[in-house]
């Protein structure tokens, strides 16, 4: 009977000790996964962060060429309006006081 439970607690204690070292192990292998995790998700977030800077320039870019569009055109506008004001006033005799 004694010799039974000799060897039953030791590989009682065999289990346990085998349990610790693969919890130990499967410690280590979850901690990888998570920074590996967390790695992809810094690079993700580098990325994103690249991805949103390139934009953002990019509207601006356009945005300032759009606004310069804009203003020639406004300026073209206001250069025809005024050109057919002398036009029309040539046309009529024109003398006098300039008022543009």
């Amino acid at each position: 009977g004694r010799g039974l439970l000799v060897s039953g607690m030791e590989r009682w204690v065999l289990v346990v000790k085998r349990a610790r070292r693969l919890r130990k192990a499967g410690g280590k292998v979850v901690l990888r996964m998570l920074e590996r995790a967390k790695s992809e998700a810094l690079l993700g977030w580098r990325c994103n962060a690249n991805e949103q800077a390139r934009l953002r320039h990019l509207k601006v870019k356009v945005l300032a060429r759009l606004g310069s569009v804009l203003l020639v055109t406004g300026m073209e506008r206001w250069r025809g309006v005024v050109e057919e004001a002398v036009e029309d006033r040539e046309w009529r005799g024109g003398g006098g006081k300039r008022t543009l």
